[in-house]
Parts: structure tokens; C-alpha cells; sequence
């Protein structure tokens, strides 16, 4: 038997010779100096929050509370209880896909954008609309509020960016910033400049007052998706399933994050670490001094469209309507 077997394998080896490195890979994996390890299995949510009827656009814990407030493509925005996970107030306004918050340093009103083109202005203690204005022709991708000045930054697919002043009544236009040939999907800012990322996979840097032009950020292939600041350092996510960091005042790319199997589509920075959110159904956590990946996080069915983190909490909202909570590791 054992002279049948050793042929039988002479044979298998004389058809693929590449059988015979794949034989002593096995056999060293298998040895007592390098056992094999368990495969992880999907990482299992603390807590699932429902309520919306489709993807999850975007999301924000309020510093200090257990209020989540969510949009969604379902054309509402809502309000969820943490520690219930009951949503506590439903925000009717638009008439399409909501894209984008933003809520004051107060946490007393809500900015949110829309495929409709208009950016509706909550108050968060009743619920109600207080201001709703079309301030694009085409669809609101992101709205920023700027520190200290009573101002929200929009960014559309009408290929443009405009500073608004919500203390007037109807909101004026104070600056423009025009510039990309596709459109403006994100939005972030710093002390007295403002980045634009697009479907153009450029970002730009203005200066906020004035409309200038400062710099053009080129390094990926596809449409910008996301974007943060943190230590002089941006970074970025994109279509091309990358995240890249950039230096701010050059514009030279830094390092590359690479992992992910499709489409970033948040990013954020927590205790000096970089998390980013993807279409290929997980979250991920990497170390900013080595690129590495720390941990990921799966279990999610669909595609991860927005990520947030609140307190050592991560939490992710889905294309399945979901909202899930997980612990932090590592």
C-alpha cells in the first residue's frame, strides 16, 4: 500500500512539479514551531439600531450623549436613543436621498443635504425645520459648518463649492470655489483653508475668504470620497479601494492604505489612529506611523457606507438599512 501511494504521488509530482513546494509549505505550516491558528470569524456587533428603510448616508453621536443622528437615501434624517436603540425623532423634509449632517459646536441645530439640491436647518431640542433653501441646481454631496462663523460650506454635483452665510434670511453666498471638472463629493476644513475632494479623484486646497485656488492634491485614480484632517496631515479615501495621506502644505502624497477590496466610503481619525469604511462589507484600523492594518471588522452582509466613533465605540451604518455598534479592539 505504501509503495502505491509513494507512486501514485510520483506521478501527481511528475504532472506538477510545483506540487513538491506546496508539499513542504504544508509540511512546515503543520509543524509544532508554527501551528496553525484559527481563522476569526466575523466580528459580532454589541448592539444593531433600526429604523431606517435604506442606506445609511452618513451619521454623528453627539459629544457626551447617547444621541445618534443618522440620513439616509430614504429621504429622512432621524434621531436614535443609543442605550434603547429606539429612534426618538424623524426629521421630514426633503424630497430625496439625504447625503450629508453637520451639527453646531451647541448641538441645538442640524444641517442636512440632499439629492434635491437643498440643505434643510433643524433644531435639534424640537425636531423642527427651521430654514430649508435650494442652494444648488443639482444634488447637496456635503455640508460643513465653519467653525465660529455662521457659515456652512456645500459641496454639489453642480462641480462647485459655496460658502454660505446661515445667519441672513435667505442664506447668502459669500464665496465659490470653482475649479473641478466633476463633482465635489467631500468637504473638510482647517483655521482658514478649505479642501475639496471629487469625482475628478483631485482634491483642492482654498483659501476660504477669498475663492483662491491654493493647490491641487493628484494621486488617485478614481473619485475622492472622504476626507480628514489630523497633525498636518490629510487623508483621504477613494473608489479605488485606497486611502492615501497627504502633506498638507506640499501636496506630496505620504502613504498609501491598502487592503480593502472595494470602494472606501468613510474615514476618520480616533486616538491617532485612522478607520476607514468600505463597500467591501468591513471596517478597517490602521497605524499611522506603519501603514499596517491594526484590526478589521466584519460581519457586515453589505456594503459599510458610514463609520463613526464616539467614546471607544465604532459605528457603522450599511446599505442594509442598519446601524451597527461594535467594541473597540486593540
Amino acid at each position: 500500500m505504501r509503495k502505491e501511494r509513494e507512486a501514485e504521488e510520483a506521478r501527481r509530482l511528475k504532472m506538477n512539479p510545483m506540487r513538491a513546494g506546496w508539499q513542504r509549505r504544508e509540511r512546515g505550516a503543520r509543524s509544532p514551531r508554527s501551528p496553525r491558528r484559527a481563522k476569526k470569524g466575523p466580528s459580532v456587533p454589541l448592539q444593531i439600531i433600526e429604523g431606517h428603510t435604506d442606506w445609511i448616508l452618513d451619521m454623528q453621536v453627539l459629544e457626551g450623549s447617547e444621541t445618534l443622528l443618522t440620513v439616509s437615501q430614504d429621504a429622512t434624517a432621524k434621531q436614535f436613543d443609543i442605550k434603547s436603540g429606539d429612534c426618538i425623532r424623524t426629521f421630514e423634509g426633503h424630497s430625496n436621498s439625504v447625503l450629508c449632517l453637520s451639527v453646531n459646536a451647541a448641538a441645538t441645530r442640524m444641517y442636512t443635504g440632499s439629492l434635491d439640491g437643498k440643505v434643510c436647518q433643524w433644531d435639534l431640542t424640537t425636531g423642527e425645520l427651521l430654514h430649508a433653501q435650494e442652494l444648488h441646481v443639482k444634488g447637496v454631496l456635503a455640508v460643513e459648518l465653519v467653525p465660529g462663523e455662521g457659515c456652512i460650506i456645500t459641496g454639489s454635483r453642480d462641480n462647485t463649492a459655496i460658502r454660505w452665510d446661515v445667519t441672513s434670511t435667505p442664506w447668502e453666498s459669500k464665496a465659490v470655489y470653482e475649479g473641478h471638472e466633476r463633482w465635489v463629493m467631500c468637504t473638510t476644513i482647517t483655521d482658514d483653508k478649505l479642501f475639496t475632494g471629487s469625482t475628478d479623484a483631485t482634491i483642492r486646497r482654498w483659501d476660504m475668504a477669498s475663492g483662491t485656488e491654493q493647490l491641487i492634491y493628484k494621486g488617485h485614480s478614481q473619485e475622492v470620497t472622504s476626507m480628514v484632517l489630523y497633525d498636518g496631515h490629510l487623508f483621504s479615501g477613494s473608489r479605488e479601494a485606497v486611502a492615501l495621506q497627504w502633506d498638507v502644505a506640499t501636496g506630496a502624497c505620504i502613504r498609501h492604505f491598502t487592503g480593502h477590496l472595494s470602494v472606501i466610503r468613510d474615514i476618520c481619525i480616533y486616538n491617532g489612529r485612522l478607520f476607514t469604511a468600505s463597500a467591501d462589507g468591513t471596517a478597517r484600523c490602521w497605524d499611522l506611523d506603519t501603514g499596517a492594518c491594526a484590526f478589521t471588522l466584519t460581519g457586515h452582509e453589505f456594503a459599510v457606507t458610514s463609520l463613526f466613533i464616539s467614546q471607544d465605540r465604532i459605528f457603522t451604518g450599511s446599505s442594509d438599512a442598519k446601524v451597527r455598534r461594535f467594541a473597540m479592539e486593540g
